[in-house]
């Protein structure tokens, strides 16, 4: 009978290594195209809302109960609070011409985030600016084009 030997293969720190790569990898993914669908959801929302304001004459009781009977609806899901589904509204009024560019596969890294600070802007032309300067630093990952009022279309990568 052999012997079970406790030696490991000498490629062995190398599998473990790839496979590592691998699954980082993996979850990065889906974790870029979960952040992207949120993304999509949040505005598409804040259109559905701005729609049935400007056509249907909505004032703004209707997002504190929509709050409540979202909550009542899906308990288990969060962010759907009066304050996210305002700025759900306020974030498509912002970019209301938002064209979602797909992110390219073969180009992946850590998930940024946009810093509260520059989310929270008042100013547009500063948020804007800020916007610029982490999509610049942020220019290997995939995208959302912003066109805002007449302007041509920024690139702005999350």
């Amino acid at each position: 009978m052999r012997e079970k030997s406790d030696r490991l293969p000498a490629d062995y720190a190398r599998l473990l290594a790839d496979i590592r790569q691998r699954v980082r990898y993996a979850q990065t993914s889906a974790m870029l195209a979960v952040n992207a669908d949120l993304i999509r959801l949040y505005w598409e929302i804040g259109s559905l809302i701005d729609a049935r304001q400007n056509k249907e004459g909505w004032g703004a009781g209707v997002i504190p109960r929509l709050a409540r009977d979202l909550h009542n609806e899906l308990p288990e899901e969060k962010g759907f609070s009066e304050r996210n589904i305002k700025r759900m509204l306020a974030f498509y009024r912002e970019y209301p011409h938002l064209e979602f560019v797909p992110r390219p596969v073969a180009q992946t890294g850590p998930p940024p985030k946009v810093p509260q600070a520059v989310a929270q802007m008042n100013d547009a032309k500063k948020r804007l600016a800020a916007l610029d300067s982490l999509s610049a630093t942020q220019s290997r990952l995939g995208g959302i084009r912003l066109a805002r009022h007449g302007q041509t279309h920024r690139r702005f990568r999350l």
